[in-house]
C-alpha cells in the first residue's frame, strides 16, 4: 500500500501538525513522510487530491449489535463491520448480545476470527455474567486473556452485588465495567419517555428518576470498590450532573451518550414512527440540550452509534410491539455534521480519542513512523442515505432518503484501505 495524501488538514490533536494542511505519504501501512509538500514519489503511488479534507485517527465506536452468531439474517460480523467502515470507524466494540452470548474465550475467539481480515477491527465486548443472566460472573480472565477490554450486559440490569464483584475483579486485570442504567422496577414494559410523549400519546412511560437512581447507585459502588466504570447510554440531565460531581470527586468514570438521544428529544415519537423507539427512551427538549452541553463540557466523554439492525417485521408494526433500535454506525458522523456543525471537532476528538481510551485502544497519533490507523473525511460534501448506500443488511433508519452535510472518504487501518466516492 502506497498512498500521498495531497493537502489534507489534519484534526489529531496529539499530532504535532494539528490543525495544519500536510502532504502525507503512507507507505506499507506506515506515515513515511509528513511535510509541507511532497513532490518526489515513486511512481506506483496512489496520489489522492485531499482538497477540503480533513485526516484524524481512525474513529471507534463503543457500542455496536452485530447479531452474529444467532441472528445472522439481521447482521454479519463482516456487513456490521462494512458498515461500520463506510460510516468512518476503524475500530468497533461488539455487544455481546448475541446467542450464544459473549461468556467466553470461545465466542470472543469466533469473533475475532471472523474479523481478521477486515480493515475494520473488531472488539468483542465480554458479558458480565453468564450468558447476561445476572447470576455468576463470566470468565472474565479466560476473556480478558483473549483481548477483551470491556465488560458489559449491555441494557441488562446488573445487581448491586454482581457490579461490585466485576469492578473488584476487572481491577486486577485492568480492564472496565461498561452499564446501562435503568431501574427494571420502573422501567420494565416503558415505551417512551415520561412527559410530553406519554402524555399525547398514552403510552406506558419511563420516569427519568428510573435512569438517575441507578446511576447514583453506580457510583455509590465504584466509590466503593475504587475500579473503572463507563456509565452507556446516559439521557437524563440530572445524570449528567451527578456524572459531573462524580468526576470532580475523582472517581474513575467515563460516560457516552447514543447519537439518537442527542439529535431528537420525545416529540419524535408523538408521530408514532417506530425508527425513534429506542432506548434509553428519547427525553425532554431540556435534556436534550444538557445532553449537548454535557458533551461539549467533557462531563460526557463520548458519542456511541447504538446501532442495532432490525428486520422489517420488528419495526413495520405497531409502535407498542415494535423492537428498540435503529441502524445508525453509517450516520453518526454526518447527522452530528448537520445538526452542530460548528462543534464537529468535538466529536472527532470524541470517537477518535476518548473512545479509544475507553475501549484500551492505543492512540494512533499521526506522525512519521507510526503505524496508520485513520480516517478521512469531508465536513462539506452532501449526500443521501439511501437503499444502496445502506451497507448494513437492515434498513431501519430515521434518516433514509434524507441528506447530509458531511461524508467520509476513506479509511485507512490494518495495512489497508477504502476509498469512497
Amino acid at each position: 500500500m502506497k498512498i500521498l495524501l495531497k493537502s489534507v488538514f489534519i484534526t489529531d490533536p496529539t499530532s504535532s501538525h494539528y490543525q495544519t494542511n500536510k502532504d502525507v505519504l503512507i507507505i506499507e501501512g506506515v506515515y513515511r513522510s509528513i511535510e509541507e509538500e511532497i513532490n518526489n514519489y515513486d511512481s506506483d503511488v496512489e496520489v489522492i487530491e485531499c482538497k477540503d479534507m480533513c485526516l484524524s485517527q481512525g474513529w471507534v465506536d463503543l457500542k455496536s449489535d452485530f447479531c452474529d452468531p444467532g441472528s445472522e439474517y439481521k447482521e454479519t460480523i463482516e456487513t456490521g463491520l462494512e458498515a461500520a467502515s463506510n460510516g468512518g470507524y476503524t475500530h468497533v466494540c461488539i455487544l455481546p448480545s448475541t446467542e450464544p452470548n459473549i461468556d467466553g474465550k470461545t465466542q470472543v475467539e469466533y469473533i475475532l476470527n471472523k474479523s481478521k481480515n477486515s480493515i475494520t477491527s473488531a472488539h468483542p465486548i465480554g458479558s458480565i455474567t453468564k450468558k447476561g443472566q445476572g447470576k455468576e460472573l463470566a470468565e472474565m480472565y479466560d476473556m480478558h486473556s483473549s483481548g477483551v477490554q470491556l465488560f458489559s450486559d449491555d441494557n441488562i440490569h446488573v445487581s448491586t452485588g454482581m457490579l461490585s464483584r466485576s469492578l473488584l475483579y476487572a481491577k486486577t486485570i485492568e480492564a472496565t465495567v461498561a452499564v446501562f442504567s435503568s431501574d427494571p422496577s420502573l422501567s420494565n414494559g416503558s415505551l417512551v419517555n415520561e412527559g410530553i410523549a406519554s402524555l399525547r400519546t398514552g403510552m406506558k412511560s419511563e420516569p427519568s428518576i428510573s435512569e438517575e437512581i441507578e446511576v447514583e447507585r453506580n457510583l455509590s459502588v465504584l466509590a466503593y470498590t475504587e475500579g473503572k466504570l463507563h456509565l452507556t447510554g446516559v439521557s437524563t440531565q440530572k445524570s449528567v450532573n451527578l456524572i459531573k460531581a462524580a468526576k470532580s470527586s475523582g472517581l474513575n468514570v467515563t460516560a457516552s451518550v447514543n447519537i439518537m438521544n442527542l439529535l431528537f428529544n420525545d416529540e419524535a415519537v408523538l408521530n408514532f414512527d417506530t425508527n425513534f423507539k429506542v432506548k434509553p427512551p428519547l427525553r425532554s427538549a431540556a435534556d436534550q440540550k444538557a445532553l449537548l452541553k454535557g458533551f461539549l463540557e467533557g462531563t460526557i466523554d463520548t458519542i456511541d452509534s447504538d446501532h442495532r439492525p432490525k428486520d422489517i417485521d420488528e419495526k413495520d408494526i405497531e409502535f407498542s410491539n415494535a423492537a428498540f433500535g435503529g441502524i445508525q454506525i453509517q450516520t453518526v458522523f454526518p447527522s452530528f455534521n448537520t445538526s452542530f456543525s460548528d462543534y464537529i471537532q468535538n466529536l472527532i476528538n470524541a470517537i477518535s480519542i476518548n473512545s479509544r481510551k475507553i475501549a484500551g485502544i492505543p492512540l494512533a497519533t499521526i506522525e512519521e513512523g507510526e503505524t496508520v490507523d485513520a480516517t478521512l473525511y469531508d465536513t462539506n460534501q452532501e449526500f443521501e442515505l439511501n437503499q444502496k448506500s445502506i451497507k448494513s443488511k437492515m434498513k431501519n433508519s430515521p434518516f433514509l432518503e434524507k441528506s447530509f452535510k458531511g461524508k467520509v472518504k476513506a479509511v485507512i487501518n490494518n495495512n489497508k484501505h477504502i476509498i469512497f466516492e
